[in-house]
Order: structure tokens, then sequence, then C-alpha cells
């Protein structure tokens, strides 16, 4: 564990700097759109405050953040879920949650997190069961296992794998093979390790089992493999991939160990470990552990970053004992590929998991898989070829595109713009490593640091402008940073009295102008161009939606722009 090293100390002191950027960024994302969030109730908030003081009695920072953590975690737990989970399966693991972590809605939600995506990955056992028998035997599971779905999920995977070794057990008499496995289901019914049990001790066949496999252990007259000769199961196998993968490739960034994971790569001729990066500090701060807690030496001054993806080359100068470079699968080999089941290696919370994904077909830069991913699962998993461990992409997690308003004067798109900014849902793409080797370029961190700040300033800009056009008031606009010089003078030259309707349109007309040539002059000073690939896909996004506000303005100006009057322009507007 990284928490047992003296070198991951320093680490984890740079994790609690990092916490107090993410809580700023958060009281940013309320202030932004405070409207669409969930209030929690004062009770509850007052609970939490005793129980932090109690927690840190000593330490106001500690006890600070445990709160600020506790009350995003309650948030996200009132948002609507992004889960493919059953809705009522859904509920049972909430509820389960709530009964094992009482006031602790971190617990809750790494518990949820961790469940539903488990849950996902169940398709391949419910296919092998059946849609009925699955549920009847996802319910007894739970049943007996007073709702813990960690224990449901186990039972149904080794009920899975029983049904799928009795159908695959071979006996030199077939014909009375067959008659004892519908003896057996008749007696058992969905209990399939019952029934491989009753049929394998009929046929010479030993039943191995253990909470995450069923292993079949035949004699030389029944099967095809040689006597007392363990078969791996799908399950087995996993699982040993992912030991192999972490101890072989993988890499932990401290910088958010819970999500990101790097690989050992040769790129350029250079020893390295490869990245997927979110922000700028994950650059800045980075650490990097390997599985047995051993600090990584990199030089910060010969950093790269690929020019078109988020994607990041620290050098080294020698794998650690023990670790080895992936051998990437080319485009010849993924021919051989398609339509077969690789193993996604990735991270969930502070778990190393696996899930058997097809890849379905290739594209430019990608691999199409099968299956929705595990929600929470972060950056940096690897898509491994079971055969041989080769490497074939690694795993990006990106949050899913809003949908830009084509007219910022309709309320409602610009209501849905905020709520899906605010958003925390992401999508995945199976990046293909055999299109990365070119395009990389050494990292400036001056510049990136300024681009870092330029992001940030951005935001602040597009939240002020965005008020422009959802404000219900001229008022409420004076005291903006960005804007509110421009409604300040609008605010003073309509809230005069006996003013004429033409003369209050006029004014009102070049309130809009000069706010339309304000949303002209921070178009011109956006360019993605001169950005790195970790912010420029954001700067074109924030491109584009100020040029639909200005397109939305000047539309205003060309029809009946006094349909966007607020509500305070017109206190004294008389014929």
């Amino acid at each position: 564990m990284l928490t047992e090293t003296p070198n991951s100390i320093n680490c984890f002191n740079i994790m609690r700097t990092i916490k107090n950027v993410m809580l700023a960024a958060a009281w940013l994302a309320l202030a932004f759109s405070s409207a669409y969030a969930q209030k929690m109730p004062d009770s509850l908030k007052n609970q939490l405050k005793e129980q932090a003081a109690k927690l840190y009695p000593n330490d106001k920072h500690e006890s600070k953040m445990w709160y600020t953590n506790q009350y995003y975690a309650w948030q996200a737990l009132q948002a609507p879920s992004s889960s493919s989970v059953d809705a009522d399966d859904m509920k049972i693991i909430k509820a389960y949650a709530q009964k094992q972590f009482p006031m602790d809605f971190v617990a809750q939600s790494n518990y949820i997190t961790e469940k539903t995506a488990l849950l996902e990955t169940l398709a391949p056992a419910k296919e092998m069961l059946g849609e009925d028998a699955f549920k009847r035997i996802k319910d007894k599971a739970l049943k007996d296992s007073d709702n813990d779905f960690g224990k449901a999920i186990s039972v149904i995977n080794k009920q899975a794998e029983a049904k799928k070794a009795l159908k695959d057990l071979s006996f030199s008499d077939a014909a009375k093979l067959e008659s004892l496995k519908a003896e057996a289901a008749k007696k058992h019914g969905d209990d399939y390790l019952a029934q491989l049990k009753e049929v394998g001790a009929a046929v010479g066949v030993k039943t191995l089992s253990d909470e995450d496999r069923v292993t079949v252990v035949q004699a030389q007259n029944s099967a095809p493999v040689a006597a007392n000769k363990r078969v791996e199961s799908s399950f087995e196998r996993n699982k040993r991939i992912a030991k192999e993968s972490l101890d072989k490739f993988l890499v932990l960034t401290c910088r958010n160990r819970n999500a990101a994971a790097g690989a050992y790569i040769s790129l350029m001729d250079k020893k390295s470990v490869l990245v997927p990066v979110d922000k700028y500090e994950d650059i800045a701060e980075a650490e990097l552990v390997t599985n047995l807690g051993k600090k990584l030496d990199f030089n910060r001054n010969a950093i790269f970053i690929n020019k078109k993806l988020p994607l990041v080359l620290f050098l080294i100068d020698e794998y650690p004992e023990g670790s080895q470079e992936i051998q990437i699968i080319d485009e010849e080999k993924w021919k051989n590929l398609l339509g077969k089941q690789l193993i996604l290696v990735g991270r969930l919370k502070e778990t190393l998991k696996t899930y058997p994904l097809a890849a379905n077909s290739l594209a430019e830069n990608t691999v199409n898989i099968d299956s929705r991913l595990p929600h929470g699962v972060g950056s940096g998993g690897l898509y491994i070829n079971p055969e041989d461990g080769s490497v074939g992409g690694i795993l990006l997690s990106q949050p899913i595109p809003f949908k830009i308003p084509e007219d910022f004067t309709e309320h409602s798109q610009v209501s849905k713009l905020i709520g899906s900014m605010r958003s925390s849902k992401v999508a995945y793409t199976m990046l293909r490593l055999d299109t990365v080797k070119d395009n990389w370029e050494k990292l400036d961190m001056k510049k990136l640091e300024k681009q870092t700040k330029d992001m940030e300033q951005l935001k602040l800009v597009f939240a002020d402008y965005i008020d422009f056009f959802n404000a219900q008031t001229l008022r409420s606009l004076t005291q903006k940073k960005y804007i509110g010089r421009y409604a300040k003078r609008a605010f003073q030259e309509l809230n005069v009295k006996r003013i004429k309707q033409e003369e209050h349109n006029k004014r009102y007309k070049s309130y809009l102008n000069s706010m339309r040539g304000a949303i002209m002059m921070e178009l011109n000073k956006i360019k993605p161009e001169d950005y790195y690939s970790l912010y420029r896909e954001d700067v074109e996004v924030y491109r584009e939606m100020f040029q639909k506000m200005l397109d939305s303005v000047d539309n205003l100006l060309k029809g009946d722009f006094t349909k966007f009057m607020r509500q305070d322009s017109t206190p004294f507007l008389r014929n």
C-alpha cells in the first residue's frame, strides 16, 4: 500500500494541498450556478460540523476538509445516477450503503460507485445464466447476504462459472452425462454449484470453489485435460492478469491515486511513463509510485506532452526491478483480435479491477468496444491481450461534451447549459496506443502554468457573460467584475423618470451594442491554437460559445430586442 512506505509521505502532502485547490474550484462551480445545486438541510450541516470537530479537535484545516468532502459527497448522492444499473438494484445499494455507513457520505458514495461498477460487469454472467435465472440467483444472493451486493456479485459469478463448467464437462458415456445433468438440474434448480458437484462426483470430477472462482479437475477418462491439472477460469485469469499488470506495467500518480495510472513505455527511443492528465497540477505536482511504494525519479525539466491528446511522458533512467515496458499491439495484429475479448485493467477508487471487453472495430485513433464501461473507472487503464500480455489501448475518461445553445437569449437553453457544465458525467475513450508514437513536444512548464491561469480567467469571464443572458434583473449584473460597468451605466440611464418609449428603446439598444462589442473583444482574445492539448479542446468550446453569444446578440438587434428587456429596466416608462 502507498501509505506504508516513507517514499509516499511527500506524495500525500501534495495531495492535501491539491484538495484545497479542488475545494476552491468546487466553491466557484457552486457559486456559478447555485440555483441548480441541492441544498443540504441545516440540521444535517450542523451534525456534520459537530462530527468534524470531534474527529479533528486540534486541526481546523482537516476538520473543514472532512466537512467539505462530506458536503459535496452528499450533493453527489442527491444527483440522478448516470449508471446503467437497474433502478431497483440502485435503491438496494444505496440503502445498504446508508445502513453500513451512517453519516459518512464519502464512504457511501465510494461504496455505491464500486458496487454499481461491479454490477455493470455482470453482462457475461447474465448471458451465461439467462435473464430469468440471473434475476432469481441475484435475488436469492441478496436475501442471503442481507442485501450486500459485494457478496451477491461473488455468488452470481460463481454460479455462472459453475454453469459454464457444467456445460463444458465431457465423459466417455455422453448419454449418461446428459441424464445426470438433467437429474441434477431438476433436483437443484438454479444452484449450478450443487449441480456441478453432483454430476462431477458421478463422473469422476472434482470441483474446487473459493471466493473468486470455480475450478474443475477432471479424471483422464472424462476430460481432454490431464488428471489433477487445474483449469484456469476466466475470473482466475483476469485476476492473474491484473496482478501481473500492476507489478510489471502500471505506475500510480499520487496526484490522484484513486484514478490515475500510467504505463512503462518506450517512445522516441526513451524509457518513460505514459500518463493521461486532466489539469496542470497533474503534471506540476506529480509523483510516480510503483505498486510496492517505491518513488520513481524523473526529469521535471524534460517532460513531453502529446500535441493532440492530453497525454504526457515522464522520462526515467531505468525501469524498476521486476517491471517492463508494454508491447504495443500494432494495426496488423489488431486484425486478428477484432471480435475477441481483451481485458481492461483499470483502477476503481483504490482497487485494481479487470473488465472483459470485446474489441469490435478500429477507428482512426480509438478502439470501439462492445459494451459500456463501468462508471467510476479512471484514466490510465490498459487494454490487454490475455494471450501474450501485449497492450492495445489506454483508457481516457473525459467530461461528456455539453450541448451549446443555438440561441443564448432563450432562457431554457442557457439553463440546460449551466446544468450540463456542472455535471460530473464522463465519457470513456479507448485510445489506440499504436497511434501515439508521434506528435510529441517538450513541455514548457512556465507556459503551461500561464495557460492554466488564462483558462481559469476564461471560466470566470464566461460566467459573467452567461449571467448577462440568464439574469432576471439589470441590477444583479451591476456588481459583476467583467460586465458590471456596462450594466451599471444602462441601469442608471434606463431608471429615470418620464423617459419616453423611443428614448428608452434607444438607450437599451445602446446597452446591447456595448455588450456585443464586449463579447467580440473576448472572442478575439481566445486562440485555441496557442494552447497545449491539455486545454485546447476546452478553449475551442469556449470560443464556440462566445461566437454563439455574439450571433445571438446580432439576431436580437436585428429583430425585436425589447423581448430581452429585464424586469427592472422599465419602471418609469410612459407613452
